[in-house]
């Protein structure tokens, strides 16, 4: 499958969105909007063909990417901001070559650099030595720049007055409220003095992980760039908003709420997709190049992933260096003898297992007997197994585990004889078989007889609907 494909399928009704916003950008709108997804179902994708659309239908479009760190985002504060900004300053060959942006958008940045250190002195001095270096600005300039330019001079003496003192000014997340306003509006400035020549796309990637500070500039912007050709995108995981920090909420998520409050419906979902819709995305993987694959091989694949997009781009991916998928001499893709559709690439186990790691002791205990029920399970069952009431088993479920860590979905309530039972599935196949496989095998046998069991005595007046249940767990 060529590079292209596998970073972008099937997302055609979420690009003309992003691309209506860009377009009301343009027209000197200004606005904001925020594409959000779970891990793996395609954000990155689309925002890269956006940005390579963008690009190839307006020549003046620049396209910035700063992205928020796991590891250091609270505690390194404007991070994002400071990458778009030393990238609006011709900081461009990390990002090159990690391939986060194109050689394309590399060269309109570089072309930019006269105009941005310009606006630097101009509308934001005090960013200079904090948000971006000096003299990493004075280095480009002289090797990218033959004219001598009045504000380089300026830039000159102002870096060296304050390497003079000692040490460079820091970053500091502002908490006083006069200093962060003031970065706030020399920020808001430069944009929109470069935004008067150039249309400009900003894009905060992995805003779940963000300082507080940046998102305090994330909101200030969101409101001070109508009028502008600006667009600004944010992208986050919905499920770790619902992380919270320190015992406190979520900081994006207020600001989320400020932003609807004031914007409207300005998100775009990636990933909440009809069954149809990821049948149509495996299609069209597989057909980007020459094929053998048939209905039973593509079913099977949905089965496995449920469309999902880098569920099911890896375990292609993973079948080729098997050598379970291969090529014809023709140069047609087959499935050579049984696939094994129970090994998961290592990408696919580090995206579930951190899902699976957010859990508590009890929560995971929970899901892992659910996962020896099935995809499908029922609270009441798993209560009896577990000892507990069964408004217990349905307040977790149909709380944290479905509202917080989105690990399952209630289906219903259903009448078994005199009975009502609570319905419940795994939201993806891929975590019910992952937890399932966590257990060792007297765990798992030790829980279908327990589940066994706890059915026949719950269902005993109506045993003929859990009939092939009963065999399955007995077995």
């Amino acid at each position: 499958m060529p590079p292209e494909t596998r970073r972008f399928v099937g997302r055609e009704a979420e690009l003309r969105l992003l691309t209506s916003f860009l377009a009301r950008a343009l027209d000197g709108e200004g606005g904001v909007c925020f594409v959000t997804g779970e891990a793996g179902t395609g954000k990155t994708a689309l925002l890269g063909e956006f940005a390579r659309q963008g690009q190839d239908l307006h020549q003046d479009l620049v396209l910035a990417i700063g992205d928020c760190n796991a590891q250091t985002g609270i505690g390194d504060p404007y991070l994002p901001f400071r990458e778009i900004l030393g990238l609006l300053t011709g900081d461009v060959d990390g990002q090159l070559a990690q391939g986060r942006i194109t050689l394309e958008n590399a060269n309109r940045l570089r072309g930019l650099l006269a105009k941005s250190g310009r606006a630097l002195m101009e509308h934001g001095p005090d960013l200079i030595d904090i948000f971006v270096p000096g003299g990493a600005i004075l280095t480009r300039i002289s090797a990218r720049v033959a004219e001598r330019l009045p504000w380089v001079e300026g830039l000159k003496k102002l870096h060296a007055k304050r390497g003079a003192m000692g040490t460079l000014p820091r970053v500091s997340d502002g908490t006083a409220g006069m200093e962060q306003h003031h970065i706030f509006e020399q920020f808001t400035n430069v944009l929109r003095s470069l935004a008067r020549e150039h249309p400009l796309v900003l894009v905060l990637d992995d805003a779940h992980w963000a300082d507080t500070a940046s998102l305090g500039l994330l909101f200030h912007l969101s409101r001070r760039i109508k009028g502008e050709r600006i667009l600004l995108i944010g992208a986050y995981r919905p499920e770790d908003l619902k992380i919270e920090r320190d015992g406190e909420r979520h900081p994006l998520d207020p600001i989320l709420s400020e932003v609807k409050r004031y914007e409207g419906d300005v998100w775009i979902r990636v990933g909440d997709q009809e069954e149809g819709e990821g049948r149509a995305l495996i299609d069209a993987l597989i057909d980007a190049e020459p094929n053998d694959l048939g209905p039973a091989f593509r079913q099977a694949l949905f089965e496995k992933t449920r469309g999902h997009a880098l569920f099911t781009v890896e375990l292609l991916e993973a079948m080729k260096d098997r050598g379970t998928v291969t090529q014809s001499r023709e140069g047609r893709w087959m499935a050579e003898g049984g696939v094994a559709w129970d090994e998961l690439p290592a990408r696919i186990e580090g995206v579930i297992e951190e899902r699976i790691n957010r859990l508590g002791d009890d929560e995971r205990e929970l899901l892992a007997v659910a996962a020896v029920e099935g995809e499908d399970f029922t609270a009441e069952v798993i209560a009896g197994v577990l000892g507990i009431a069964n408004k217990d088993a349905v307040r977790s479920l149909s709380g944290p585990l479905q509202t917080r860590f989105e690990m399952v979905n209630a289906r219903g309530i259903d009448r078994r004889g005199p009975r009502k039972v609570s319905r419940y599935a795994f939201r993806h196949i891929l975590f019910q078989e992952f937890l399932y496989q966590t257990l060792d095998p007297v765990k798992r046998a030790l829980l279908h007889e327990s589940l066994a069991e706890t059915m026949e005595d719950l269902f005993r007046e109506d045993l003929d609907s859990v009939t092939v249940q009963l065999a399955h767990h007995l077995e």
